[in-house]
């Protein structure tokens, strides 16, 4: 049994890739219990290893689990109504939700804050956006290398002078992110 600092606290992680599951990873290490919500092929991130030239299979995926280590997982079809009634039903017991999906499919799926508030009133509804929650790139897709290492200027300040950006290491920004979101929590 997991004690920590957050035991008792029942977390919902409906993120996928790196940012909001290393978010989610810190929640569990911290002892909350922490369920995450995958379509029921599970997360695209189940199945990137071997483009990171990384062993990966079926019941092994290690760039999968480090960022999901100590969470139980449920797979729900968010676009059917059984599934969007399980969610509610989730939700309603949770005390923080994490997302890290676009704001619009939030709201076909009515898991926006607006749509959510209600369903849990003292929830803690944490969503990132991969570049805010405001401006005109609020509803774009994207993640490390575009938003974080591009827009940030990371690329250009660690770029030796009169030469060419060098290739980031993946998920560099989403670890900062990811701990940027847990002190938001």
């Amino acid at each position: 049994m997991n004690k920590g600092l957050l035991t008792g606290v029942k977390v919902l992680d409906l993120t996928r890739v790196l940012a909001g599951p290393y978010c989610g990873m810190m929640l569990a290490d911290m002892g909350a219990e922490v369920i995450k919500v995958e379509p029921p092929k599970g997360e695209p991130w189940r199945y990137v290893g071997p483009g990171y030239e990384m062993p990966a299979g079926p019941d092994n995926n290690p760039i999968f689990e480090v960022e999901n280590i100590n969470k139980k997982s449920v797979a729900l079809n968010l676009k059917t109504s059984e599934g969007q009634a399980a969610m509610k039903t989730l939700i309603r017991s949770a005390d923080v939700f994490i997302t890290n999906i676009r704001t619009k499919a939030l709201e076909k799926l009515g898991l926006s804050y607006e749509a959510l508030r209600e369903e849990g009133p003292g929830l803690i509804y944490v969503h990132f956006g991969a570049f805010g929650q405001k401006g005109p790139e609020k509803d774009f897709p994207g993640f490390d290398i575009a938003s974080f290492w591009a827009k940030s200027g990371t690329l250009v300040e660690w770029t030796l002078a009169d030469d060419k950006p060098f290739k980031p290491q993946p998920g560099f920004g989403d670890g900062a992110c990811g701990a940027i979101m847990l002190d938001g929590i």
